[in-house]
């Protein structure tokens, strides 16, 4: 949990995350900082590569095809 998110929900179809946040308590920029380090690109915030390669092949670009 991440204070000032509310809700956060991935389309798997879309593998398109979605996230309701207070912008008083944190910033887009922090938002997309955290994804990133999860090994998941955000908006234009590349994805961390070395935690991105140790992410199953599902959850990779062009997995579950």
């Amino acid at each position: 949990k991440v204070d000032g998110i509310s809700k956060f929900d991935v389309d798997l179809n879309t593998k398109v995350g979605h996230v309701t946040y207070k912008a008083s308590i944190i910033e887009l920029a922090a938002i997309e900082k955290a994804v990133s380090a999860l090994g998941y690109q955000a908006n234009n915030t590349e994805a961390d590569p070395i935690v991105y390669e140790n992410l199953p092949d599902c959850c990779k670009i062009g997995g579950m095809q």
